[in-house]
């Protein structure tokens, strides 16, 4: 291409001539300024931004299939839903028919999912294994002793996209171990407490809750208390956020789980539920809970602000963070409707245009999609229907809109 005289080269008429029959050509093989006659500074033409792609991303649930034996689905990358599995997770004999939260790796190439235990009146540890998603091939994660992880809560999970955590009794006590893909078996963390419940993993972090019970003010209490502990160096780290204690159930506890909260994706901020206890009465209705706020803060604790103020519940939720870490969604606040989502940095008051609640109500965690424009949730529709219905709830709808005719346990991939 030939270049073009500065204006200082006593460019002649016929130069000029010469000149505007070669700005075609210059615009034809991409010029992006405008040429400017006699100075000035060239004008840059505007560009179209390229689209960042979405990362890897499903949702995934277990539904029953006609012989009654729970299977994986999934919607990957926003697909039509896909059943993952086609054979029956194996379960002791007493074992009963229910997966917990199936769990993408980073890279959707497997999931990692518990299966049910066979305690009917008190907490469900089950075995855990290890499926292909392109297969629905499973293998059984070697734990410990032949332990097992809680079923209905985030006792596992992936570290990377060949390694994975668990949390489960298999020393007469819950404890922590991680896993490799194809090991021979899993290996348990060192340093990590005897008392712990259920973890997750932000970067090199495993951060999980520990519960301690005992007799206080006459009544039996658990304490609740939120950890980290370093995958790196293999040490239990400092500091840790009380998320306080509750009236424990004197009888059969069920399958119980304890107070709502989750960790941003970055590891920056911490999401909670703080509740004060009171004695445990069996009367219908009943809880141990006597009071409730829900904090939003920084990963140690500091900053903690109220959040979803208008709330009121006497029961311990569960919660997740959206991906992009602006909003928590809670689920099982019981009372009508239980299923709400607000802001992280506005207190969540009546009239905030951030706060919205759902119906219908629903069980087991908020899924959220990867763009964080709506959670999928599963309706506590088992009394009515004999089976639970997955909702899509949108913010700023109060009504939301079936996602899928049959699931439960919904997970979304990436972690929020």
């Amino acid at each position: 291409m030939p270049s073009i005289p500065s204006r200082h080269s006593g460019i002649t008429g016929f130069k000029w001539l010469a000149l505007a029959a070669f700005v075609p050509v210059l615009l034809a093989c991409g010029a992006t300024t405008t040429i400017v006659q006699g100075g000035g500074t060239p004008t840059p033409h505007p560009t179209t931004p390229t689209p960042v792609p979405p990362p890897p991303h499903a949702i995934s649930w277990n539904q029953l299939d006609g012989s009654g034996a729970p299977q994986i689905w999934a919607s990957i990358n926003d697909g039509a839903p896909t059943q993952i599995t086609h054979t029956a997770l194996p379960v002791p004999p007493c074992g009963l028919p229910f997966y917990g939260a199936a769990m993408f790796s980073p890279d959707l190439a497997h999931i990692i999912v518990a299966t049910g235990g066979c305690s009917t009146d008190a907490q469900i540890y089950g075995g855990l294994y290890i499926v292909e998603t392109a297969t629905g091939a499973a293998t059984q994660v070697p734990l410990p002793n032949q332990g097992g992880v809680l079923t209905n809560q985030r006792a596992y999970g992936w570290i990377n996209n060949t390694s994975v955590f668990a949390i489960g009794n298999w020393n007469n006590a819950d404890e922590g171990a991680s896993y490799t893909l194809g090991a021979g078996a899993a290996t348990p963390l060192p340093g990590f407490p005897g008392n712990a419940r259920e973890g997750v993993v932000r970067g090199t972090t495993l951060w999980y809750v520990t519960e301690d019970t005992g007799s206080v003010s006459g009544y039996e209490q658990t304490h609740v208390v939120l950890h980290h502990y370093d995958l790196g160096a293999h040490s239990v780290a400092s500091g840790s956020i009380d998320l306080g204690s509750y009236g424990k159930f004197q009888g059969s506890p069920g399958d119980y789980h304890l107070q709502g909260w989750d960790v941003s994706a970055d590891g920056a901020h911490v999401a909670y539920q703080f509740t004060t206890p009171q004695k445990f009465i069996e009367v219908q209705g009943a809880t141990g809970v006597q009071s409730q706020t829900i904090f939003f803060a920084n990963a140690d604790g500091s900053g903690a602000t109220p959040i979803l103020q208008y709330m009121v519940t006497n029961v311990l939720v569960r919660m997740r963070f959206s991906p992009n870490g602006k909003l928590v969604g809670i689920t099982e606040a019981r009372g009508t409707p239980d299923v709400l989502s607000g802001c992280v940095n506005s207190p969540g008051k009546k009239g905030d245009p951030c706060l919205q609640f759902y119906t219908p109500d629903a069980v087991e965690y908020p899924a959220w999609h990867w763009d964080s424009g709506y959670m999928v949730t599963a309706s506590d529709q088992t009394a009515q229907t004999g089976e639970r219905i997955l909702y899509k709830d949108i913010p700023g709808q109060f009504n939301a809109g079936v996602y899928a005719q049959h699931g439960e346990s919904p997970w979304s991939t990436p972690e929020s």
